[in-house]
């Protein structure tokens, strides 16, 4: 069992620390390792059950029948959908693993490691540049504000985020195959999807850049 207040003279930590935490859940120091290992292991496994009665229900209406996906893919996901509690992002994470299980091209680490490494913000943002069909970098983030409710400063970071996981190209001018092969795996429209491939196509190439 875990004794927060040993665990603070360990790492030189005040007193205080520790006692701010035990105020916050209002436990004895000595248990509140034991408390919050089980809150969000409690947590974490609604998630999980959410996700998976989300997923379960689009196997069904798609008549697809549930099997074992490979550990290394199957393993990691459960573990990080673990950690998801809005709706949206569940709705993703269902939708892969609908994917997936249906279609092997969709077992990808890569999908995983991007959808666990997004906030509601970033799906919004992705989910409104697709409905929009924006190509190009100029005037993204108000298309997306106009289609969303995120505010200025959350499409900002979100775009800044969504670079950094490499969904944009160099410039951030297009989205790369990858972000496409991504929104097709988490059930994006099709449609969409190859309306808004084509409109990249349209858009001038700087070999230099991109």
């Amino acid at each position: 069992m875990i004794d927060i207040g040993e665990v603070a003279k360990a790492v030189g930590a005040s007193e205080t620390a520790a006692l701010l935490i035990k105020n916050m859940l209002d436990v004895p120091t000595k248990k509140i390792g034991e408390l919050l290992g089980d809150c969000v292991s409690h947590w974490q496994w609604c998630n999980r059950i959410n996700i998976a009665e989300k997923a379960y229900r689009k196997l069904q209406e798609k008549n697809i029948d549930p099997r074992a996906l490979p550990p290394s893919f199957a393993v990691p996901l459960l573990r990080d959908a673990g950690d998801v509690e809005d709706e949206f992002l569940q709705d993703l994470w269902a939708a892969l693993i609908t994917s997936a299980t249906a279609d092997d091209r969709n077992v990808n680490i890569a999908f995983v490691d991007i959808l666990h490494s997004m906030n509601p913000s970033d799906a919004i943002f992705l989910d409104a540049v697709l409905r929009t069909q924006h190509a190009g970098r100029d005037g993204r983030i108000e298309a997306v504000m106009n289609a969303s409710t995120l505010t200025q400063e959350q499409a900002t970071m979100s775009s800044h985020n969504l670079a950094r996981l490499g969904l944009f190209n160099v410039t951030g001018n297009r989205l790369i195959d990858i972000a496409f092969f991504f929104l097709e795996a988490c059930g994006s429209d099709q449609t969409l999807i190859e309306g808004l491939r084509e409109k990249q196509k349209l858009l001038p190439h700087n070999l230099l850049s991109e």
